[in-house]
């Protein structure tokens, strides 16, 4: 009785607490409401279980989950003490024992929570990037028929303008044909190209203007024109240029024609005599993107390596790192003895590097082995190697070491194939302003060239780590892209339009062809239908066609697909496992197993592995069976972790706050509020503000005490207050993120003068 009394205060017209505190900018304690006083069983007191807490009027259960209402397993004589007070439980088949009681925190150290876990990338913007030993280019020639003014336009790159003063000039196909080639502006070569489209027969032009246009075509992502001109110029030549041909089996790959593609690619290694290394190279890794089907690969390697092609080590590295990670055990024994064969052995650095798994072990690595393999390897297979140790380095964490790594690449070639690994890392980390920086601090000190796709990469990486306010980056993205300035990025103007529409970034190719292509949901016979083309999904889209699935036929053929390719996707692995489980609980009534018995196993199991995003999805359902013991369990757990995104922490926060409530403890469930209010990097979204509010509303709707009314209508005041907190939060975030961007758009449109 004393907790409620004190709630009422916190809640109460006459002693209007919260106002003072709201007004005076008083540090209040919430959790101090007669802390340390027992938590008594979660029958006594109504169905919402706790009698110091405030009581809710009396909600029934669903029928279908009464064996599962606060039901435990044998997880809890770890975790807690015996209770020695009779228990007035409602008996399960789920567990016949009792239940033990878990000790409650009033206020359990969320400080893990509130620290989003991220890996120190800042450690690449310390010390100085020199610049390396590089090639020089020659400079592009300037079209003999150009006048002195746009011959001075050509060569200082000014597209735009040149573009627009070509307008009212006749061109020759000759013309035509050595501005295409001369050239290096994407854009421009395809606005120009689309111009004389229906002026010129493309068919009758020069073989070097249609490899050109290939290109062209390739990069403003036209596959459709791309497979006629495509068509055109294999009628016109005996043997194929190999960039040519590597780029329409590129586009087939990445629309999908996944047979056509094998066939032209089989039919022209068993036909040519000689052909580039590249096109291996390039067609395995397109293959790898494309499709998980490792049998792909190993024939299309086999098949090379028959005909006596030259193959490159890296290939050679992304071969083995496929058949031992997915291939069977044939595919892995015949490229064990395949690089034996060939004195391929250097490979085997990928095992020693699969096999780090701490920080400790790869700075003993790094101290060591990396210095006699750095001594022993020849230049192409060292920066192979520099590539893998970078993959290792930032997977266990030991990001000073892959800096080092970074800077000990010998060429300029190499840093830059280097350079881009660890930017998709930093991208994958959801780092933008980082990423950023790097970019421009790399084009300051070592003369980096401006790439499109970093302006691209830039853009999916600031969008990842701020969802919320996905709408204005993209609009500023796009109106940067479109600005007359910066003429060489139109070309992505449409893709990220697209792509910020639909989000799904493998049907995108697709959907720009305008093929009609539109984002599905993977649905089993969908999958079968791949793979008959040859296309295995990938365990990410296995994911999803789980969460999907809407009878519990299509998740046991899903489940038995897995079963079938482990390498695909683990049914071991915590996240699935309870994924499966809950799909199978949710379109089976009768499934026999309880929620909270299989949970409890994998908490007790898996309690290294759970991340955030488990432990949020068990509290939740803590809170839909109202299981106050078990959701203790998870609470404490959770604590233990960091989230990896904002979006992981404001559900995890959203979560407790839900369990609270559920508790009738509004005293803590306004402890997690008040913390989030004062933490000044915390980044809630609408979304977060709109559901928090929500329950905290239902809660004040079920409340069932004396002076219910005057607690509601104070709790009311409290969530508009802070709400209102919260959206100028919010505002601010945003507004800061918004600014950030807009200088590093502004010196990145610098970038050729920084160079």
């Amino acid at each position: 009785m004393q907790r409620f009394q004190n709630a009422r205060i916190l809640l109460s017209s006459p002693g209007r607490i919260y106002l003072r505190v709201f007004s005076m900018r008083v540090e209040l304690d919430w959790g101090q409401l007669d802390r340390d006083k027992p938590v008594t069983n979660m029958n006594q007191g109504g169905v919402f279980g706790f009698g110091p807490g405030l009581r809710l009027k009396n909600i029934p259960h669903d029928n279908n989950d009464r064996h599962e209402q606060h039901t435990k397993s044998d997880v809890y004589k770890e975790l807690a003490p015996i209770d020695p007070r009779p228990q007035n439980q409602e008996s399960s088949n789920d567990l016949p024992q009792e239940p033990e009681k878990v000790p409650q925190s009033e206020r359990p150290d969320l400080s893990n929570l509130f620290s989003i876990s991220k890996r120190p990338m800042e450690v690449f913007l310390r010390g100085t990037y020199n610049r390396k030993p590089r090639e020089k280019h020659p400079e592009r020639p300037v079209p003999d028929f150009l006048p002195p003014d746009m011959a001075q336009l050509f060569k200082t790159k000014k597209y735009a303008e040149l573009y627009r003063r070509l307008e009212s000039v006749p061109l020759a196909p000759f013309e035509l044909e050595q501005l295409l080639i001369m050239s290096g502006n994407y854009t421009f070569i395809y606005k120009m190209a689309q111009r004389f489209r229906n002026i010129f027969d493309y068919a009758g032009l020069s073989i070097a203007f249609l490899e050109r246009l290939l290109l062209v075509l390739y990069m403003n992502f036209d596959y459709k024109e791309f497979g006629r001109i495509f068509s055109i110029y294999l009628s016109r030549v005996d043997d194929p240029n190999p960039d040519a041909f590597r780029l329409a089996l590129r586009v087939y790959l990445r629309t999908e024609n996944v047979s056509v593609a094998t066939q032209i690619f089989n039919q022209t290694v068993m036909s040519c005599r000689k052909l580039s290394a590249e096109i291996l190279d390039s067609y395995l890794k397109d293959l790898q993107q494309t499709t998980s089907n490792p049998s792909l690969c190993y024939m299309a390697y086999r098949l090379w390596h028959s005909r006596g092609h030259d193959i490159h080590f890296r290939t050679r590295v992304l071969i083995y790192k496929i058949m031992m990670r997915h291939g069977t055990p044939e595919q892995e024994n015949w490229v064990i003895q395949h690089m034996e064969d060939t004195k391929g052995h250097q490979v085997w650095f990928v095992d020693e590097l699969d096999e780090i798994e701490t920080r400790r072990d790869a700075q003993e690595y790094i101290s060591t082995l990396y210095l006699e393999w750095v001594e022993r390897l020849e230049p192409e297979e060292c920066e192979c190697f520099r590539l893998e140790c970078i993959d290792m380095l930032m997977r266990v964490g030991e990001v000073s070491l892959a800096r080092k790594v970074l800077g000990d690449a010998a060429t300029d070639a190499e840093f830059k194939i280097l350079l881009r690994r660890v930017l998709w890392w930093i991208q994958r980390d959801g780092q933008p302003e980082v990423y950023a920086e790097l970019l421009l601090k790399v084009a300051r000190e070592a003369g980096l060239e401006f790439q499109e796709e970093f302006f691209y990469n830039l853009w999916k990486t600031y969008v990842a780590a701020y969802p919320m306010i996905r709408t204005p980056i993209t609009r500023r993205f796009v109106e940067e892209m479109e600005s007359g300035d910066n003429f060489s990025l139109q070309r992505l103007a449409h893709v990220i339009t697209l792509d910020a529409k639909t989000g799904k970034h493998r049907l995108l190719r697709r959907s720009i062809v305008g093929d009609g292509a539109e984002p599905v949901l993977p649905r089993m016979k969908a999958i079968d239908s791949r793979m008959r083309s040859g296309i295995w999904p990938h365990k990410g889209l296995l994911v999803t066609a789980l969460k999907t699935s809407r009878s519990i036929e299509e998740v046991e053929q899903l489940v038995e697909f897995m079963r079938s390719n482990p390498k695909i996707a683990d049914l071991d692995e915590p996240s699935l496992k309870m994924l499966i489980f809950l799909k199978r609980k949710t379109l089976n009534p009768k499934f026999p197993l309880g929620t909270f018995k299989f949970l409890s196993s994998i908490v007790e199991e898996y309690r290294g592995l759970l991340t955030v995003s488990d432990y949020t999805n068990m509290l939740l359902d803590a809170v839909k069976f109202h299981n106050h013991e078990f959701g203790m369990v998870v609470m404490d757990r959770m604590a233990e972790v960091s989230p990896r995104s904002n979006t992981e922490l404001l559900k995890a926060v959203y979560a407790i706050i839900k369990f609270y409530l559920e508790q009738g403890r509004l005293d803590l469930a306004i402890d997690i509020l008040e913390q989030v209010k004062k933490d000044k990097t915390f980044y809630p979204t609408e979304f977060f503000m709109r559901n928090t509010k929500s329950i905290c509303e239902l809660y004040a709707h079920n409340l069932d005490v004396q002076d219910s009314d005057e607690i509601r209508e104070n709790l009311v005041i409290y969530l508009e207050h802070t709400i209102k907190v919260l959206q100028n939060q919010y505002d601010h975030v945003s507004a800061q993120h918004m600014r950030k961007l807009d200088e590093y758009l502004k010196k990145m449109a610098r970038w050729r003068e920084l160079v």
